[in-house]
């Protein structure tokens, strides 16, 4: 029943949520209601009209990915209206979507400038909403999942790369925090404060506990020896220890995490870790003196001391804060040293500010590409103002509805995110939607789509999407249009397509996949020459990159 009345309200009063309720419910198989992308597309349409920015940019999405169009083909220049016409509403995935499309020349010309100005703009919302939040800011997003490292890659545990194929990305978690709990449980200050930092930012299987973090942290703060001098206890790594937690309980205290908000008992923490020498300690007690917080009179002289004390210290928070400082007095060049340090670290305020110095030359060279490159960064790490794209298709996995998933995957590959098109690709690739009628209609365009999607992630740095498409040219993968009822995979090979990928991975990306699969092609003369020297050297090459890749190099040898 209310399903009838979200149709009536929809099609009928043309109410625009009633029709966002209904296109999102149609597009993303929630409440109940059975994905219908035609349905999705028809509201999405109807509430575009009416000027709804969300709504224009799912049309848009959906256009550019293809879900929503005539025979699945990606269709760009409507796309491109409607994100435009998103953006200038105040969509920032919109914005997002287009600046990549500048970038990289999808349906538009490559304009360097006008997709440094999109980025800008997303990167200035997306540090915003990385602000709004507790002191100092969010904690950033999880990890992005990508789907092929569970299974090792495309190819095996790092087969792409050199490397042993045999260890895994990922460590067990668990086994980790076991072997921390039993070193703690004897009172070992360095492991007591190692458990609470892995309950405290959680890691590889194991969620955060600030309540258990909060507890080991305490129990290593308080083993610190006051009788040790300055010296030895800057050499003892359990008095390093106790002293980091202290600055993690200021941390905590004063963000509400795991304890009672206590800006009082945050400032006592914050000034005993001080003593101690923490650089944790001394960028909160700067945080304090800068704004006068905590009972503190402002001193904005003595927080720019502390916080150049703590950078010196490694502290990523105090190089950011330190080079906001030294950019607001103008000495744009040691800013810009100090946004560096930070930037390494992935710190939201030091791309913001380097891409916006090289975007207007200020204290550094003035480089286009180099200010897309940290503003899409910042965009890409802190994108809680678009709704989390990757976070919602990872969320759709854990329910196993593998749809979802990939109209997420897909929608945040438009917006530029590597893993995105990489885990669309390979959730294609593998065809594991093949089984849902709600996707045969699309099936005879997978491949097309998911050699587009293997060349994005390629054209981004990733080594596997370059070898998968060179291997979707070498067996004829979506390199041409088939009828709606084809097979899946009847296109001809272009195998010097093929080779021009094999190369890139294997001379510049030092795959040992694309080594052998290059060498394989000079030795029968596929989209090469053949020349058996060079196949030789690529075998020999690949070998060397991999040593556990012996037997089929060995088997290639001898053949």
């Amino acid at each position: 029943k209310a399903l009838q009345l979200i149709r009536y309200s929809a099609f009928q009063c043309d109410h625009v949520p009633a029709l966002m309720q209904l296109g999102t419910m149609s597009l993303f198989n929630s409440h109940g209601f059975r994905r219908n992308l035609p349905t999705a597309m028809a509201a999405f349409e109807r509430a575009a009209a009416h000027g709804d920015s969300t709504a224009q940019r799912y049309v848009g999405l959906l256009s550019a990915t293809g879900l929503g169009t005539p025979g699945a083909q990606r269709d760009y220049a409507r796309a491109i209206v409607y994100l435009s016409f998103a953006a200038v509403g105040g969509d920032t995935a919109s914005q997002q979507a287009l600046g990549y499309y500048h970038l990289t020349g999808i349906g538009v010309e490559k304009e360097c400038n006008e997709a440094s100005w999109h980025y800008a703009r997303v990167a200035e919302r997306a540090v915003d909403a990385f602000l709004d939040g507790p002191p100092t800011g969010r904690h950033l997003p999880s990890e992005r999942v990508k789907l092929t490292t569970w299974s090792g890659g495309p190819y095996g545990w790092d087969a792409s790369g050199p490397g042993n194929p045999r260890l895994s990305a990922y460590g067990n978690g668990k086994d980790i925090l076991q072997f921390y709990r039993m070193q703690a449980e004897e009172g070992n200050a360095l492991y007591e404060f190692q458990l609470g930092l892995a309950l405290y930012w959680g890691m590889h299987n194991v969620t955060r506990n600030y309540l258990g973090a909060a507890k080991y942290f305490k129990r290593a703060a308080q083993r610190w020896d006051p009788n040790l001098s300055a010296e030895q206890s800057a050499l003892s790594r359990s008095q390093i220890a106790s002293a980091h937690a202290t600055g993690y309980l200021g941390w905590m205290y004063w963000r509400g995490e795991g304890v009672a908000e206590n800006v009082s008992t945050a400032r006592s923490w914050f000034e005993l870790g001080l003593e101690r020498r923490d650089s944790r300690s001394m960028n909160g007690i700067a945080h304090m003196l800068d704004r006068g917080l905590g009972g503190l009179p402002a001193d904005s002289e003595r927080a720019f001391s502390l916080w150049s004390e703590a950078a010196s210290r490694e502290n990523t928070d105090a190089q950011a804060q330190l080079g906001v400082k030294l950019w607001q007095r103008g000495q744009f060049q040691q800013a810009a040293a100090w946004f560096a340090k930070a930037a390494q670290h992935d710190h939201p305020l030091a791309l913001l500010y380097l891409g916006n110095m090289h975007r207007a030359g200020q204290g550094l060279p003035e480089n286009c590409q180099m200010s897309i490159a940290f503003h899409k960064r910042v965009a890409e790490l802190v994108d809680w103002a678009i709704d989390q794209p990757m976070h919602a298709a990872q969320e759709a996995l854990r329910r196993g509805d593998l749809g979802t998933a990939l109209v997420h995957y897909l929608f945040a590959g438009e917006l530029g995110y590597e893993s995105a098109q990489l885990n669309a690709a390979w959730i294609l690739d593998q065809q594991w939607p093949i089984r849902s009628a709600e996707w045969r209609a699309l099936a005879h365009v997978w491949d097309q789509t998911a050699l587009a999607l293997w060349n994005r992630a390629a054209n981004q740095g990733n080594t596997d999407g370059r070898v998968k498409t060179g291997d979707y040219y070498y067996y004829g993968r979506g390199t041409g249009l088939r009828p709606p009822h084809g097979t899946l995979r009847g296109d001809t090979p272009d195998y010097e397509r093929a080779a021009v990928y094999y190369r890139v991975a294997a001379e510049t990306e030092h795959s040992s996949i694309g080594m052998w699969n290059l060498g394989y092609m000079y030795e029968h003369g596929l989209g090469v020459p053949t020349d058996y020297h060079l196949a030789h050297r690529m075998y020999g090459m690949a070998l060397l990159t991999n040593p556990e890749a012996y037997l089929p190099i060995y088997m290639s040898l001898v053949a």
